[in-house]
């Protein structure tokens, strides 16, 4: 299944719009924030594996 249909909004995805806004709102946040956690995990892995250091910054 592709991210993007996974996180679709509540308002679309409830039958009865208005009703767990804040579920689904914490659900996609979760959903999107996994794959940076991979992504940092592999950037992580191969600097260690070339000698770099590897830096994160907040946004």
């Amino acid at each position: 299944m592709a991210v993007a249909n996974m996180v679709c909004p509540a308002s679309g995805a409830m039958p009865e719009p208005g009703t767990h806004m804040a579920q689904k709102e914490w659900m996609n946040r979760s959903i999107q924030d996994a794959g940076w956690g991979t992504l940092t995990g592999m950037v992580r892995y191969k600097a260690a594996r070339a000698g770099a250091a590897l830096i994160l910054v907040d946004a």
